[in-house]
């Protein structure tokens, strides 16, 4: 099937942004090409070095400031740098960090082991729940490593505040399951 002007550019727009149809589009290419660009991209990520990491957890206390949101924010994000440090003392990459409570958004980032967090606070529309997320993607550290360094990072923190919370467990795209960690 040719698809030309202004019907390809649609199934791409739509594809794009949201991401629902993308993977409706991805089927309509070559299931051969698919498969080579698949396996393009795992050896691309073996050859950089690089590891990568997400982690969510939901906080079910309910009283947190905002001076203890931004204080948890920067030992998560301080932790995971120093660990990952020892790992790799000269290692680049990202580390980012969201802490969503309340009305407020506070952001954070780390992009070297020579750099400190740095924290942005955001006002946004409030939310029932709370939750940190942290995604990581750093040279040369073993990804099992970067997993620990990630969630005991998180852990600690909000144990040592004394916090209630949930890790959020992805099973599949687009579906979460939450396990209880504390």
């Amino acid at each position: 099937m040719l698809i030309t002007g202004r019907a390809k550019y649609q199934l791409i727009n739509e594809a794009a942004p949201g991401g629902e149809n993308f993977d409706k589009f991805l089927g309509m290419l070559n299931d051969t090409s698919r498969r080579d660009i698949t396996e393009g991209r795992k050896k691309s990520v073996q050859m950089s070095g690089v590891s990568a990491y997400s982690s969510e957890f939901e906080i079910i206390s309910q009283e947190i400031s905002l001076e203890t949101a931004v204080s948890i924010s920067e030992q998560i994000l301080n932790n995971i740098k120093n660990k990952v440090k020892e790992l790799n003392s000269e290692f680049i990459g990202h580390i980012k960090l969201s802490f969503a409570h309340k009305g407020n958004f506070v952001k954070g980032s780390v992009t070297s082991a020579h750099r400190i967090p740095e924290i942005e606070i955001l006002k946004k529309e409030k939310s029932a729940r709370s939750r940190v997320k942290v995604l990581s993607a750093v040279t040369l550290v073993p990804q099992d490593e970067l997993i620990k360094a990630v969630d005991l990072a998180i852990k600690k923190q909000l144990e040592d505040r004394r916090l209630s919370f949930k890790k959020v467990v992805k099973n599949c795209p687009g579906y979460s399951r939450i396990t209880v960690v504390s």
